[in-house]
């Protein structure tokens, strides 16, 4: 019925207000050691299925660290209290060879316009989520001038354009999300980091 008009689909509008503090002041305020590479993962820890795949993103600095011993991670995640999940962050780290002054966990709840400090001071950004149905975050980081590395499946491979999306290994089945996901590749992101 439409058929005299161009129709285009817009899947989202992200407006953000980019932060105006200097890269060096939020690296001060939120306690990240001076002429380091800094490495950030931001999001949620909420999945019973681990969809974020924080883990990986995890080994991937891991793997990135052995070859750079002057990189740093950042990890900004939240959990919802009384619930049981995938990803005890701390619990992963202790396992890898990350030294304690190598990274920070923060696991408090904080306001989104701390998130995009965090997005603008970081020198680059890991989403290597399993599945993204838009994928918000890694746009918002893009928008604050970070470079980032996102695991190559769905919204992730349709919006990097500041960085590096890397070829997932292999497609699986995700039976609590009924849906067809993605493995990141941990060797692929870590070399994506320089």
């Amino acid at each position: 019925k439409l058929s005299h008009k161009i129709i285009k689909t817009i899947p989202h509008v992200i407006e953000i207000d980019i932060p105006t503090k200097s890269i060096e002041d939020l690296r001060n305020e939120f306690k990240i050691p001076p002429n380091k590479f800094l490495v950030c993962i931001v999001g949620g820890n909420y999945d019973i299925n681990n969809r974020r795949s924080l883990d990986t993103s995890i080994m991937s600095f891991e793997k990135f660290y052995k070859k750079n011993s002057n990189a740093f991670l950042y990890i900004q995640s939240f959990t919802f209290s009384g619930l049981k999940f995938v990803n005890d962050l701390h619990r992963i780290i202790s396992y890898l060879d990350i030294p304690i002054d190598a990274f920070i966990i923060n696991q408090t709840k904080i306001e989104y316009t701390k998130i995009l400090e965090i997005y603008k001071m970081a020198d680059v950004c890991v989403f290597g989520s399993r599945s993204e149905g838009f994928g918000i975050p890694n746009i918002e980081a893009q928008l604050c001038g970070a470079s980032v590395v996102t695991n190559g499946f769905g919204a992730l491979k349709d919006y990097t354009y500041n960085g590096i999306c890397v070829p997932y290994l292999q497609q699986h089945y995700d039976h609590i999300a009924d849906g067809i996901w993605s493995i990141p590749s941990i060797e692929g992101i870590s070399e994506a980091m320089w």
